[in-house]
């Protein structure tokens, strides 16, 4: 619903009683996040410069990822870029969507970072001495990577979105937002958890055509697929991903049938390719160098155990949460 401006009151007109008056800390917070979109965009613009410094340099052009397959991240820095600075503008004006989107967006922000770093802690020693070749990193090299990486991923998967939710929780916020903008908005009739499975969804409908674009080779119940058939699999994955979001906001429990199974398909085909192909065979269909495959080669067969449990847990705790959802949904006979 569209919101305008009549009878909106201006952030000093707030009632001193009631609600606690939250305007300054959205527009401090809108701020951030308006730079922190500004960061993202940053980075989609290092990609294809880091690339061509080092076309530029002879002894690092063999080293150099194809374009093509670099597009994925492109695109997710683009789309976080627009998603903060979108959220930023919706805090600095207090729109009563901005603190839902925001909790949500954090909560997943938030798991997903609690479940990947140790994942990175574990698995980044490993990618780093099998990939270093002849010239193997020593030890302590190794070692102080490994804890620049986890205290940078720890700042930015979870300190980040930690402070995010305690800035935008409690009836302080909400009642800011409400003054300020009385109109009804999207989010009044969406459960939190249910809008965090619409943004995952969501974000999967923008992100999955990037790979379509990167020419990933999709996994297919033992082996890699690669060309059309993996792009238009990623298309129609792209578009099954946004009905299902659809679907989810208007709570129809044929979306969350739909999601468990193609979710529960999925976990079998990944897993099951892992264990027969091997994940280096992700690699082999995408024009890289020897030199790069090799390296490649090297880093997967080191981390495919962790990297099967992980897929497999990930995925388990996904039906899990959408288990966790189904009181959510309409009863299938339910009338209109």
């Amino acid at each position: 619903m569209t919101e305008t401006a009549a009878n909106v009151p201006p952030p000093s007109a707030l009632p001193v009683s009631g609600p606690k008056n939250c305007s300054s800390r959205l527009t401090a917070m809108g701020i951030l996040m308006i730079i922190g979109g500004v960061f993202c965009a940053l980075m989609a613009l290092m990609i294809p410069a880091m690339m061509a410094l080092q076309q530029a340099i002879p002894a690092a052009r063999a080293n150099v990822m194809p374009l093509r397959m670099m597009l994925p991240n492109i695109l997710f820095y683009t789309i976080a870029a627009a998603f903060w600075i979108w959220m930023g503008i919706g805090s600095i004006k207090a729109r009563r969507w901005a603190p839902a989107v925001i909790l949500a967006g954090s909560w997943m922000w938030l798991v997903c970072g609690v479940v990947a770093l140790p994942l990175v802690i574990i698995l980044l020693p490993k990618a780093l001495s099998a990939g270093a070749g002849a010239t193997a990193l020593p030890a302590a090299a190794v070692v102080v990577v490994t804890i620049v990486t986890g205290i940078i991923c720890l700042f930015m998967y979870i300190v980040i979105p930690a402070l995010l939710i305690l800035c935008y929780r409690g009836p302080g916020v909400k009642g800011t937002c409400e003054l300020r903008n009385p109109a009804p908005s999207w989010t009044d009739s969406c459960p939190l958890p249910l809008l965090a499975m619409i943004l995952m969804l969501g974000g999967m409908a923008i992100t999955l055509p990037g790979c379509a674009l990167g020419g990933y080779p999709l996994p297919f119940f033992g082996r890699f697929v690669g060309g059309w058939a993996a792009e238009l699999a990623y298309l129609l994955a792209a578009g099954l991903a946004a009905l299902a979001a659809r679907g989810f906001y208007r709570r129809q429990v044929a979306a969350w049938w739909g999601t468990v199974a193609l979710l529960a398909i999925f976990c079998h085909s990944v897993c099951s390719t892992i264990t027969k192909a091997g994940l280096v065979g992700y690699y082999q269909d995408m024009g890289l160098a020897k030199e790069q495959l090799a390296t490649y080669a090297k880093m997967m067969s080191a981390m495919e155990p962790e990297m099967l449990i992980f897929t497999l847990a990930w995925c388990i705790a996904i039906i899990g949460y959408l288990v966790w959802l189904r009181r959510y949904f309409m009863p299938v006979r339910e009338s209109v």
